[in-house]
């Protein structure tokens, strides 16, 4: 990053590093030693829970969104070219790998009430701790001012956005995740809620609460805010002075606005079988009014008061809309606000302003044009006469068609259209019906509308007017529920306030034809980024893979008492009432990435997980060849000076053995670290002591290994002599052999992944041999672990290679490591 970060970048690098990522993570990862909700303060008034996708990975997989993904190999495709920018990047790769993290594991975020009412925005990242060091080094590399400084036991790294009076930023550790805070103040919060000082979401309850489903189905995401304790908080809090000189409170702004009495908003989402669910509740303290009201005084309607639609729709939304209330509430809350905030003026300004509008139109808009709408609306997508979206189309039922036709004449006569290269309006007759169609000559798109007895009709081409007219006389055929529709609609109540129902089929398969473009444009970018040019672009997998196990979306709409409710089941996870037409759409990509991002870490773990583990089966066949060498195994480092950090490591010796006989001649292997040949082959990477899904230290220039030996039990344990009953497989100061192991060779492992405190492979000490000391062994603050689901991968003394489980009985991992420990194993 070059020097003098802007604000602006600022912002957008810590919100990579922290990672503020997708909704659609998949699941709650409950195996840190802290719970995540244990560091959010429990005062919030906004709250957002995405899990990791290990708790759900069998309902995941059961849905038709991962047969899409996953199992056509776009997922992989989607990486893979992720992966080509990062290996000539450095901290993209970083932040690459770091997202896959947050997504496996998840994250937890609330906003709360900072000093003098300020927000404080705290984000917890499930189980990434290790990245903070990483992302330290990087806004440091990239001149972006970072502190660091020791709070409450706490190494926290945080700085501030320039010319931003709340614009300070923190990031730290805390019981092996990483925690981002934004806003004064927000670290100490975080902290005593931490240590028990104040109270956190765990202790509140507030977490879990919205997790559960009375359905039966699996949640695997939830947010909601707060709108009560909002208003309670800043009701009586003055915003600014206008130009009057008048002011308002914040009460009074949402009394006018008539969302006084809104109480909750939730969102939640999560799968169920083949399809994927998500809803929206809005809850209120009575009913809802002001803008809100027209949503509910619009009624409800049956799929059979639907007009004759498009036979093969991709897109398809219905609902009731008040428009007159709409325009009423409208004029009503500009007249509020003038009384409360304007002066005569301003007032007198505005009600000349509404007395022109019945002048300037013939007749008042919510008599003349809005009266004789009925609430129902129909927006469908017509993909027979107009393709990418071209195609849209909107039918409103009416009440007095012939009140209609005669005031949009009159409003058509008083448009003051250009006599000449302006646009113009044609009127054609079309099936008994006039279709009235404006436009200018040599554009392609002519907004076109028709009143039908029972229906206004309009479109983007008077074709699409005339077929939406053959089809309601009959003479096309129109919409039905097909059978794979059937079932979902069958769970439709009988009536509802708004019904959607949307394809991601058509739209897939025409992003496929898009794709030369694509392609073009991602070869540019790779160019500019130096991905070496030799590196091929990866095959995209055919798009009707990915669409063909895909199913219509459907969402509905209630209203009750106290609100309303939006409710999707989808074969692709979208917010409740995204729109997603047949063409390409941003909504339909952002819904398409979300997906992806999560699903392409699941589809490749197991391959990274087989990696590694063969990469350990080759450290196991080297060390049993130089055991045949020696008649025994390599010392935990080869003797030289006094701190074994200055030495070489076990893993030089087996060079030879691992394919780099031509690197070890090169070196002086009975030499020392400082030997200028040994310094010299430092920095090489050899790839069979790199763990596929590792990420990178930036204190290790090159050279690092992410295996280690295994040296007993206790922070002795690798100066402990070999009949010592704590003593392991490796030792700094004696070599071992098979005899030694009077435990067994199956009950002892030699040599595991690990994620922290990793060194150079060269190097002698803690980096390269590590001995158990603090609990959980496996996965936690220091020891073994991978960024593998579950645990990591050991050797064995007789060259298997185990995955074992992080959650293994503390005595039984005690007793593995010991090669003369005495102990009697079962099975693990």
């Amino acid at each position: 990053m070059h020097r003098g970060v802007s604000r602006t970048g600022i912002i957008v690098l810590l919100a990579v590093t922290a990672l503020v990522g997708w909704r659609w993570s998949l699941a709650q990862n409950g195996r840190n030693p802290v719970a995540p909700e244990s560091l959010l303060p429990g005062d919030a008034w906004a709250y957002l829970h995405s899990g990791g996708n290990r708790g759900h990975e069998a309902a995941w997989k059961k849905t038709a969104a991962h047969e899409a993904l996953v199992e056509s190999g776009l997922a992989d495709w989607i990486n893979d070219l992720a992966t080509q920018f990062g290996e000539s990047n450095p901290p993209i790769e970083l932040v690459r790998q770091a997202f896959w993290h947050s997504l496996e594991h998840g994250l937890s975020a609330n906003l709360t009430f900072g000093e003098g009412d300020l927000p404080q925005f705290v984000l917890v990242l499930h189980g990434a701790g290790e990245y903070v060091p990483v992302a330290a080094r990087q806004l440091s590399d990239g001149a972006v001012p970072v502190i660091r400084e020791v709070l409450s036991g706490r190494t926290v790294y945080s700085g501030t956005i320039p010319g931003e009076p709340n614009g300070a930023w923190s990031f730290w550790q805390e019981g092996g995740h990483a925690v981002v805070t934004f806003g004064a103040g927000a670290p100490a919060a975080v902290i005593e809620a931490a240590d028990g000082q104040r109270p956190s979401m765990a202790k509140t309850g507030e977490a879990g609460r919205t997790l559960k489903d009375d359905l039966g189905r699996t949640v695997t995401s939830v947010a909601w805010l707060d709108a009560e304790r909002l208003r309670d908080r800043f009701q009586d809090q003055a915003l600014p002075a206008l130009p009057s000189g008048k002011s308002a409170t914040v009460g009074q702004v949402l009394e006018i606005l008539g969302v006084d009495n809104l109480r909750r908003v939730t969102s939640r989402s999560g799968f169920d079988g083949r399809e994927c669910w998500s809803s929206l509740d809005i809850d209120a303290d009575g009913e809802l009014r002001g803008i809100l009201k027209p949503l509910l005084a619009g009624g409800s309607f049956a799929l059979k008061d639907l007009p004759a639609l498009p036979r093969k729709t991709p897109f398809l939304s219905v609902f009731t809309l008040d428009v007159p209330g709409v325009y009423r509430e409208g004029i009503r809350i500009a007249r509020e606000f003038a009384d409360l905030v304007g002066t005569d003026e301003e007032k007198a300004q505005l009600e000349e302003g509404l007395a022109l509008l019945p002048e300037q139109l013939g007749l008042a808009p919510d008599e003349a044009l809005l009266a004789p709408l009925d609430p129902l609306q129909v927006l469908y997508s017509d993909s027979g006469n107009g393709p990418f979206g071209m195609g849209v189309g909107l039918m409103a039922r009416v009440n007095d068609p012939q009140r209609l036709r005669e005031f949009l004449d009159g409003v058509l006569e008083r448009i003051p259209f250009p006599p000449e290269n302006g646009p113009q309006i044609v009127r054609t007759d079309k099936r008994g019906r006039e279709v009235i169609s404006i436009g200018q000559p040599g554009v392609p798109i002519w907004p076109s509308f028709s009143v039908d007895d029972k229906w206004l009709v309009a479109g983007l081409s008077a074709q699409s007017v005339d077929a939406s007219l053959a089809r309601i006389d009959g003479k096309l055929p129109a919409w039905k529920p097909t059978p794979e529709l059937q079932p979902l609609l069958s769970r439709l109540p009988e009536t509802m306030s708004g019904f959607q129902i949307s394809d991601p089929r058509d739209g897939l398969r025409a992003s496929g034809q898009l794709m030369p473009m694509l392609m073009a444009g991602i070869q540019q970018a790779r160019q500019q980024a130096r991905v070496a040019d030799d590196a091929p672009l990866p095959d995209m997998p055919s798009m009707d893979l990915v669409a063909e196990p895909l199913f219509p979306n459907v969402t509905v709409c209630t209203a009750h008492a106290k609100g309303m409710t939006w409710q999707s089941r989808q074969s692709l996870p979208s917010l409740p009432l995204g729109i997603s037409f047949e063409a390409p759409s941003v909504g339909t990509s952002a819904v398409l990435v979300a997906l992806l991002l999560p699903a392409v870490q699941q589809a490749r773990e197991a391959a990274r997980r087989t990696q590694s583990k063969n990469n350990l089966r080759q450290i196991a066949l080297a060390l049993h060849n130089y055991h045949d060498t020696f008649n025994e195994f390599p010392a935990g480092t080869v003797a030289g000076p006094e701190k074994p950090e200055d030495r070489l490591s076990w893993m030089v010796g087996l060079l030879p053995y691992l394919d780099q006989a031509p690197l070890y001649n090169q070196m002086a292997p009975k030499g020392t670290l400082a030997d200028e040949a040994n310094v010299a082959a430092r920095p090489v990477d050899i790839q069979i002591f790199l763990h596929p899904n590792a990420v990178p230290d930036p204190n290790i220039d090159g050279g690092r290994t992410d295996y280690a030996g295994v040296a007993g039990l206790g922070a002795d344990g690798p100066t402990l002599k070999k009949g010592d009953k704590k003593a392991g497989a490796f030792g700094y100061n004696e070599a071992r052999g098979i005899r030694d192991f009077t435990d067994g060779t199956s009950n002892t492992v030699m040599v595991g992944e690990v994620k922290v405190n990793r060194g150079p492979w060269i190097q002698g000490g803690p980096g390269t041999i590590r001995p158990l000391v603090q609990q959980p062994y496996i996965n936690g603050a220091e020891g073994f672990g991978s960024n593998s689901t579950g645990g990591c991968h050991f050797v064995l003394a007789d060259g298997s290679v185990r995955f074992i489980s992080e959650n293994i009985d503390p005595a039984v991992m005690e007793a593995l490591v010991t090669i003369g420990g005495g102990e009697v194993l079962g099975d693990f």
